[in-house]
């Protein structure tokens, strides 16, 4: 899988964690940045010490409101605009992840706010798939309303780790194109191509 591919997919993923449970994808990122300065490339104040800890608390926190009947509705702005906001940024942060900048010898274009746009949509139709089939069929048995919220617990949660799995720095190696295969260095074993002694 291309880099483009892997950083949008990964993109789309953390987005629509994020529009699940605003924070996750977020707070999923900070606990996977590992190093005390985060992956190259990534926004290095993910990996700090008090965002660790600010992250995981706002996750658990919206974890319990969740579940509160009283919770307004996430579409509503004071649900929906935190999930766009964060799924624009951790879009751009897994870009970001998955590999450093262009250079001038590897002239890639930056992938970062093309992620960010996709994290931001995949927030948005996340945010109304689940509000949606939240006031559908728990509408109709009360009893079901944990349930759900509990699916919805685990898929957020899943979506924001694949994403994480998905960009970590460096996983895949470059594979050579057809037209790059000449531009390997030569081997040395006589192959054409090789410059002799």
């Amino acid at each position: 899988m291309s880099r483009p591919v892997r950083a949008l997919s990964g993109a789309a993923l953390i987005g629509a964690a994020g529009g699940l449970r605003s924070t996750w994808g977020a707070a999923a990122l900070s606990w996977s940045a590992g190093a005390a300065t985060g992956p190259p490339g990534e926004p290095p104040w993910l990996a700090r010490p008090a965002v660790r800890g600010l992250l995981p608390a706002a996750a658990a926190g919206e974890f319990v409101a969740d579940k509160n009947p009283a919770t307004p509705s996430r579409l509503q702005s004071a649900g929906l605009v935190p999930r766009l906001v964060f799924g624009a940024l951790t879009g751009a942060a897994v870009a970001l992840r998955d590999g450093p900048p262009a250079t001038p010898t590897d002239p890639e274009p930056p992938l970062s706010p093309v992620a960010g746009a996709v994290g931001a949509g995949a927030a948005l139709a996340a945010a109304l798939a689940g509000a949606r089939r939240r006031t559908t069929g728990p509408r109709r048995r009360r009893s079901a309303a944990p349930v759900a919220a509990a699916v919805e617990d685990l898929v957020a949660a899943a979506l924001a780790l694949a994403a994480c799995a998905l960009c970590t720095p460096g996983a895949p190696a470059r594979h050579f194109g057809p037209d790059e295969e000449t531009a390997r260095p030569p081997s040395g074993d006589g192959a054409p191509g090789d410059v002799a002694d």
